[in-house]
């Protein structure tokens, strides 16, 4: 069967992969075994890091021992990776080689773990916190591939050492097809992108240049996203209040592609629906969540399967 995208250089975002036919929603694009580089590792606070090859580092022994296992392809496709290096000091004795492995690996690895959503975004997405424990690390040669866009057409799940990734909506013959790196709530997106990974965001909703979106859609996406943060960080809400904002809830992560937050937002639904004595719409939103599932995940998935 022909492959749903092809790679290609860009002038903005050098690799990207896009569609190579009309791509309807819900097909699955890729579905790619991880080439895994590091089963555990652990990022510290960065002024704790005299440099990046500090031994003090956990889990940078595993990632060579891990890197000096693969096959002279595998360590081939690993370096050609692209490799976003903050500014930070170098030990003298640092072999470039694995410099490259380990900013690589920083830029374009996904977190697998048990800790839901988390499992759903990159490794990348955490930059800012002090100290982050991982279960198991790992790498994709092919999604890697994959820019960003705050405006993505495609959702992505890791389980069990493969990565898939499934269009959340129809994609044309053409068009790119983008992931999202980070949380919809995060403050000040372009920023935290540029920090963490080394480009701005040149996405329809960041360009304010680009005359593709309207500035009322752009402002509206904005208004979404603050909603979100706030949903985020307020004051937890229950019972009849919780149903009278689900609605609005619901229409903001539908608007802003938040495929397992809005799973997530629909299970929470059909509690809270029975709560107030709603069968109907407790019924309506089981129904919703097992379609963002199938969506989301695929049929087979845990998650789909719990809920249906």
């Amino acid at each position: 069967m022909c492959r749903l995208f092809e790679i290609l250089n860009t002038p903005q975002s050098g690799s990207g992969a896009f569609a190579t036919r009309d791509i309807p929603v819900g097909t699955v694009i890729l579905r790619e075994k991880a080439l895994r580089i590091s089963p555990r590792i652990k990022f510290v606070d960065r002024e704790d890091q005299l440099g990046p090859y500090d031994p003090c580092i956990p889990g940078l022994e595993d990632l060579m021992d891990a890197y000096d296992g693969l096959t002279r392809e595998k360590k081939e496709q690993v370096l050609e990776l692209s490799s976003h290096r903050p500014e930070r000091g170098r030990s003298p004795d640092t072999r470039e080689q694995y410099l490259q492995l380990w900013f690589a690996t920083r830029t374009n690895s996904f977190i697998e773990d048990d800790a839901g959503y988390r499992s759903r975004i990159p490794d990348k997405s955490f930059p800012n916190l002090l100290s982050l424990a991982i279960t198991r690390v790992a790498l994709f040669t092919v999604a890697s591939r994959f820019n960003h866009s705050c405006a993505h057409n495609a959702l992505h799940a890791v389980e069990a050492g493969f990565i898939e990734l499934r269009a959340r909506c129809d994609i044309r013959e053409g068009k790119e097809i983008t992931l999202t790196y980070i949380d919809p709530w995060v403050e000040d997106r372009a920023a935290q992108l540029e920090r963490s990974w080394g480009f701005r965001c040149c996405c329809p909703i960041c360009d304010e240049s680009n005359t593709t979106m309207s500035p009322e859609v752009r402002g509206n996406y904005e208004k979404m996203f603050k909603q979100l943060q706030y949903w985020r960080n307020g004051d937890p809400l229950s019972g009849f209040a919780w149903v009278r904002r689900h609605a609005r809830r619901l229409e903001a992560l539908e608007f802003l592609g938040c495929s397992y937050a809005l799973l997530q937002e629909y299970v929470l639904a059909a509690d809270a629906y029975e709560y107030v004595g709603d069968i109907a719409k407790k019924e309506h939103s089981l129904e919703a969540a097992l379609e963002m599932a199938v969506l989301s995940c695929g049929h087979d998935h845990d998650t789909t399967q719990r809920i249906a």
